[in-house]
């Protein structure tokens, strides 16, 4: 055996030092590494965000399968989150708005995307959804300020067409003819095609109008430009309404002067018929049941005697083909009168007349622009009950040397600086329901008069709060040529209107415009 010396002693010592040195390092370094891998250091920061996309993904989910009532749930708990950023409380403030108003609980709704401006004073999406809630809660004050307040952020079309539709509704015409003269100014720019039908703008315009005896407003003027929405969230927009009488009932009393004594009636135009709508007032004066009077204007007097009753009888065509009847009785007797209000706002609509078909015998509806056929600034309604109106800037003219029916056509000229023509609302065509169901042709022969007289024709379909739309682009020649375009209409359908432009400072010639189904 060999003798441990003392230089072989201090060699040992010396290595079982290094070992056990390297071995205390290497336990701690696999410790360390393992308590790191199985309990990671996450900041804050982190663990809110990993929070909030847990959250948003679960109420999203809700909010995307309908489920209105557990996502307002889910994203209300979002918004009592302290450890939510700003930015994130946004998100769940605006969704928790749409949810609330998908509910119908619009006093909530506004509430909610008022919030959404303390977090963000510009978001203009915020306050145009805020306005459309208070709205639909019949604030009409409080809508009418929020909406403007949207429009100080962003003049987009879509908060022109809301702003319009609240004056409307508020019976503020003038207001309303303004803003929605606006929309039509900046038509291209619309993004809510499926819920805005301009050329239902454009009617309302002109009808409003030409009872006012306006042409340019004030509003429009002070209006440079009228943008585009880029905002990918969800805009609520205020469902479009017909144009009706607002009333078909009529005042009438009983006047004495000395021995004699008068039944006087009246109808208020002003009040009833913002749009202009009327086309005949006609009254009718029975006594036992044989016809004493009749005559057409706004207001009668008539000559009564005691111990009679007398049957006033109001009939209002309007509309085209609509009519409305009021009747009430008034019992005149040697020392009072009563007055029973009887029946009113009998609505009755005629069918459309649809059998003097001359060029296209297929069609189910023809326009042959005869020389009786005038679009004017409140439009031209023919015997169909269909609505022909032009554009602003727009002129129109028959061509009587040059038709595909012998008799003559119709000169568009767009002496406007954009896109423009004529637009055609065919509503009255769907109420008899033949169509509805169907794919439909809409035809018309067309011809370039200038040599960039492209035609872009658009047909929108109207169901309940929808707008689908069907658009098709012609580059006809110098003679006439038949274009046409298909469209299906579904049983829900309860609108139909169609527009042909070309682009600025261009002309062209159509004619024989049908509708086949």
């Amino acid at each position: 055996m060999r003798k441990l010396t003392f230089e072989r002693a201090v060699l040992i010592v010396f290595i079982l030092i290094i070992l056990i040195t390297t071995s205390d390092i290497t336990g701690k370094y696999i410790n360390k590494f393992i308590v790191g891998f199985n309990k990671p250091v996450v900041s804050s920061e982190t663990r809110s965000n990993l929070g909030f996309a847990t959250l948003l993904m679960n109420a999203d989910g809700l909010f995307k399968n309908g489920d209105f009532e557990a996502a307002a749930k889910a994203y209300l708990t979002m918004t009592l989150n302290n450890t939510l950023n700003p930015e994130q409380k946004l998100h769940a403030y605006f969704r928790l708005g749409i949810s609330q108003f998908n509910l119908q609980n619009y006093d909530l709704a506004m509430d909610s995307f008022i919030k959404v401006t303390s977090f963000n004073p510009n978001d203009s999406v915020a306050y145009n959804n805020a306005a459309v809630s208070a709205y639909r809660e019949k604030d009409m004050e409080k809508a009418i300020e929020l909406q403007q307040k949207a429009l100080e952020k962003l003049p987009a079309v879509e908060y022109y067409y809301n702003l319009a539709r609240m004056y409307e509704d508020n019976e503020e015409y003038e207001l309303a003819a303004d803003n929605f003269l606006v929309v039509t100014k900046g038509e291209q720019n619309i993004t809510k095609t499926e819920r805005i039908d301009p050329v239902r703008v454009k009617e309302k315009v002109a009808r409003l109008q030409s009872k006012m005896g306006e042409s340019v407003s004030e509003t429009e003027n002070n209006v440079l430009i009228v943008l585009k929405l880029k905002d990918t969230r969800e805009i609520l927009t205020i469902n479009d309404s017909e144009m009706q009488l607002k009333q078909g009932d009529f005042t009438v009393q009983v006047e004495s002067d000395k021995n004699t004594k008068k039944i006087v009636a009246e109808y208020d135009r002003e009040k009833y018929d913002p749009y202009g709508l009327i086309t005949e007032l006609l009254w009718t004066v029975y006594k036992n049941d044989k016809a004493l009077y009749k005559k057409t204007s706004d207001e009668i007097s008539v000559n009564a005697s005691a111990g009679g009753d007398y049957d006033v009888k109001l009939s209002i065509k309007y509309n085209g083909n609509k009519e409305m009847v009021s009747t009430k009785t008034v019992s005149i007797k040697e020392n009072y009168s009563t007055i029973d209000n009887g029946s009113k706002d009998d609505i009755v609509v005629a069918s459309p007349v649809v059998g003097d078909i001359k060029f296209n015998l297929l069609a189910t509806y023809e326009q042959l622009f005869e020389s009786s056929f005038d679009v004017s600034r409140s439009g031209y309604t023919d015997k169909n009950s269909v609505v022909w109106g032009k554009d602003r800037g727009v002129e129109t003219s028959h061509n009587k040397k040059l038709s595909v029916d012998k008799a003559s056509s119709l000169v568009v000229s767009n002496n406007s600086d954009k896109d423009a023509g004529l637009w055609i609302n065919l509503d009255s065509l769907l109420k008899n329901g033949n169509m509805k169901g169907k794919i439909i042709r809409i035809s018309f022969y067309g011809r370039k008069i200038t040599d960039n007289a492209d035609l872009f024709v658009s047909a929108r379909v109207k169901m309940n709060d929808i707008i689908a739309t069907t658009k098709e682009r012609f580059s006809p020649p110098f003679q006439f040529e038949e274009n046409s375009i298909s469209v299906y209409i579904p049983e829900a359908a309860s609108g139909l209107t169609v527009s042909i432009k070309t682009i600025a400072n261009e002309q062209f010639n159509i004619d024989a415009f049908a509708v086949i189904d």
